[in-house]
């Protein structure tokens, strides 16, 4: 595999397979999710990192914050809408840094309180001031709504503020975000800000759509906010536009200001000026009512007259009722909001543009700020006890003060760049590489498959069924397994240190430099005064071997004999990196089931390394685990064929068995004589076989493998002794 990854088109191939990932398929994975649950970390300065990923393209919102986590709709209508996979990712990126932004920023229980304070009828934290004679009566007239508390009128009121606020708190938020988050967060607040802004319909298609004023209202409200800009290219002029002239200044303090009060007492500024659109909607469910209720009275008139006049009942009786204070009772005041203003409402929600849309938070109300006094009481205060907007602007210091941006102030203010782009495309990379990697597996596992399948084998071995395992998903577990091998492998290296180094040092090529004489001059040495300016090269010699390394995975190899082998195994493995030398290691088993037919066994044969190297060759030793029993002359087979078929001039095999074969029908003397003629067969072909036995059956292994047989007394020495095998190898090759 390594060799893969020195090719140009390995990388051209993951290139091309990472331009088709679709993007559901990234933003569903669990790499995608740690990816934003470390940038809502970051964002929020390690105090966040719950996200929720999913994907509900028919939801009208992008995503949501309750203060306890984090949720991203990558289904959204607005994010779906860009081309690229980019783009969808910064899209989501600006979901987070919204999201984010309210974590550091947004007080979620003091809005619900807000909320909740207008349907019980108070006006938090208290209402806006009348700045002319209008808005006097105005005020008088909302007052009168919240003293009876009429849930037609609040249920409006309370659905107009929410979505005022909401629409501040977000454009706060998110102006907070990006000036400390310049990098990646502020290109996806903006991308989505500009695509919400090419999705606004101009003042014309709203009128012409024949919308009630105060959607109308809203949805410039809306579009102000976003973008800082009406949607009015044919200039027209109405009363709307001129009411909105009006609440342009008030929108653009309430998206910038600090303070914890301010964007609640510019909503109900915002609310007092917009009064008489929101009247026109009340007016008209009383007006329903009215009517709604006076055909209802005809009807049981007309019924009265049908019982004979003498039942009617006395006029007074059918007037309207007086309440304690003598005035006459409104029909709207009503104990539950009609299906009308209901049906509006919901009308409401559908026409007005919005970023995202936050669940409340869930908890414990933990008190009012101390910015301004949060009493919701209807009488006038003398002139400047209440100050402007919040009182920390001119009474900086004071006592009760908080400071003009107490919970900023509490947050870090530097700027931080925030790279999710690049992240982004390190993690498309990967998961592009993985399907490469995945593909090119597979192909080498049909492929070793298919050389097992083409391999003529004697009638016995020719039944059985023959499998070849190649892993390829490493587990943690096996990764953590390879480095504890690593550092046993080291020990055995420096026990071998005085053979090995040799080795490895005579076969690199070197250069004598400062010689007097010489056919070559050195550039480097041409300014000596002495004039030892010549050097002289020395190739080097090249190790012309491949070796092949079969362990034995059968039930009897369990404990200190697996270890010992798979030590082995890894001892060898690295030498022959080193030296160049074309290694690979397979491990064998049958499934250990006494079949009665040859042909319902099955023989494994576990790739851990081919000779072109893999990064998980480790890994793959690491993770053989002994199983079922043995049938030497299948693996000996395959992994000679295997060894037969290559270039190099040296061909070594070596076998790590604890005993003799002992599968179904193929042990006692015929597994012998099968094994005797295999050795021999292979040893005809050039291959120089060593096995190595480490168990009972040592002299009945002898027998088989005659001057092959390598007797290996003490388990410890196995790595030391099998190295040296190939070491002396390479001397005689060199001799």
């Amino acid at each position: 595999m390594e060799r893969q990854y020195k090719k140009q088109g390995y990388r051209s191939e993951i290139q091309s397979e990472k331009e088709q990932i679709r993007p559901e398929e990234v933003f569903c994975t669990l790499a995608y999710r740690n990816l934003m649950q470390s940038i809502i970390r970051e964002l929020t300065d390690g105090r966040f990192n719950n996200v929720h990923l999913y994907f509900a393209p028919w939801e009208n919102r992008m995503g949501w914050c309750d203060g306890k986590q984090v949720a991203i709709n990558y289904g959204n209508a607005l994010t779906a809408g860009f081309l690229t996979m980019v783009q969808k990712h910064l899209s989501l990126i600006g979901v987070t840094g919204h999201e984010g932004g309210h974590k550091n920023y947004s007080d979620f229980p003091l809005r619900q309180k807000y909320l909740d304070g207008i349907l019980d009828g108070i006006w938090y934290p208290y209402p806006p001031e009348a700045e002319n004679q209008q808005e006097s009566e105005d005020l008088e007239q909302i007052k009168g709504y919240f003293d009876r508390k009429d849930k037609n009128a609040l249920a409006l009121i309370v659905q107009v503020a929410a979505y005022l606020h909401n629409l501040l708190e977000d454009v706060y938020v998110e102006e907070k975000m990006c000036s400390r988050f310049p990098g990646s967060v502020r290109r996806g607040i903006l991308l989505n800000r500009e695509r919400n802004a090419e999705l606004i319909p101009s003042v014309r298609e709203l009128l012409e759509e024949q919308e009630d004023n105060l959607s109308i209202l809203m949805n410039l409200c809306g579009q102000y906010a976003l973008s800082g800009r009406i949607n009015n290219w044919d200039g027209l002029e109405n009363d709307l536009l001129e009411k909105m002239k009006e609440l342009m200044p008030v929108i653009r303090e309430g998206r910038e200001k600090e303070g914890s009060s301010i964007r609640y007492l510019v909503v109900n500024r915002i609310i007092l000026k917009i009064w008489k659109y929101l009247y026109e909607i009340i007016h008209e469910m009383e007006s329903q009512r009215e009517e709604q209720q006076k055909e209802e009275d005809d009807g049981g008139n007309e019924a009265g007259k049908e019982q004979g006049e003498g039942d009617a009942q006395p006029e007074a009786q059918e007037s309207s009722k007086e309440n304690p204070n003598g005035q006459t009772s409104d029909l709207t005041d009503t104990q539950e909001v009609s299906s009308a203003m209901q049906e509006y409402l919901a009308h409401l929600v559908s026409m007005i543009p919005h970023l995202t849309e936050n669940e409340e938070e869930k908890g414990v109300f933990l008190g009012f700020p101390e910015d301004v006094p949060w009493d919701g009481a209807w009488e006038q205060d003398t002139p400047g006890t209440r100050g402007t907007y919040i009182s920390a602007e001119k009474k900086e210091g004071t006592e009760g003060d908080a400071g003009e941006n107490s919970e900023a102030d509490a947050k870090p203010g530097s700027t931080e760049e925030v790279d999710a782009e690049e992240r982004f495309q390190v993690l498309l990379w990967e998961m592009a590489k993985e399907r490469v990697d995945a593909r090119i597996n597979a192909e080498i596992n049909r492929s070793l498959q298919k050389e097992m399948d083409g391999i003529d084998f004697d009638a016995g071995h020719r039944k059985v069924k023959k499998v070849v395992c190649r892993q390829y998903e490493i587990t943690e577990q096996q990764k953590e397994q390879y480095r504890k091998y690593q550092e046993q492998v080291k020990k055995v290296q420096r026990r071998l240190r005085s053979a090995i180094l040799p080795i490895l040092q005579e076969q690199r090529a070197r250069t004598e430099r400062y010689l007097f004489m010489g056919r070559r001059v050195d550039m480097r040495s041409i300014a000596s005064p002495q004039g030892a300016i010549y050097r002289k090269q020395y190739p080097g010699k090249k190790v012309d071997m491949a070796v092949s390394i079969l362990i034995d995975m059968s039930e009897s190899m369990k404990g200190k004999r697996m270890e010992q082998a798979k030590l082995a195994a890894f001892c060898l493995y690295d030498f022959c990196r080193k030296a160049g030398i074309a290694v690979t290691i397979y491990g064998h088993h049958t499934d250990g089931f006494p079949h009665r037919r040859l042909e319902d066994e099955t023989v494994y044969l576990h790739c851990c390394a081919e000779f072109d190297p893999d990064k998980n060759d480790g890994c793959r030793i690491a993770a053989l685990r002994p199983d079922g029993a043995n049938r030497d002359g299948v693996a000996l087979k395959f992994i000679g064929e295997k060894l037969l078929r290559r270039r190099e001039a040296q061909k070594l095999l070596i076998l790590i068995s604890d005993g003799l074969p002992n599968s179904n029908r193929y042990n006692g003397e015929p597994a012998k004589k099968d094994l005797a003629a295999i050795r021999k067969e292979l040893m005809g072909g050039g291959i120089v076989f060593v096995a190595a036995a480490i168990g009972a059956d040592k002299k009945k292994i002898r027998e088989i493998y005659e001057s092959s047989f390598l007797d290996i007394s003490d388990i410890e020495k196995l790595p030391i002794t099998l190295t040296q095998q190939i070491v002396k190898q390479i001397r005689r090759c060199w001799n």
